[in-house]
């Protein structure tokens, strides 16, 4: 039943052990500057992501505002007989 769990000494040890293993491995400096920049580029790529859709947005809203203010323009301009609505006599 208790098989698989370790008693007090062996969880110690397994802990020093870890401990041990991590002091050996040595500090690379290069490595830690490659994560570094990895961690950067993932971190602009979802701003870049972010910065996309916003645009895309921002340039439907531009769109329609033009169309609503050409629109507004012909409605209340001077040209009352231009398009479909003139009168023939």
């Amino acid at each position: 039943m208790r098989e698989g769990r370790k008693n007090g000494y062996e969880q110690k040890r397994s802990r020093q052990e870890n401990a041990a293993r991590y002091q050996e491995t040595e500090y690379d400096p290069q490595r830690a500057k490659r994560s570094q920049k990895a961690r950067k580029k993932k971190r602009l790529k979802a701003k870049r992501a972010r910065n996309k859709e916003f645009a895309r947005v921002t340039y439907v809203f531009v769109g329609l505002f033009l169309v609503l203010v050409a629109w507004i323009y012909r409605i209340f301009s001077g040209e009352k007989e231009s398009g479909y609505h003139t009168q023939s006599i």
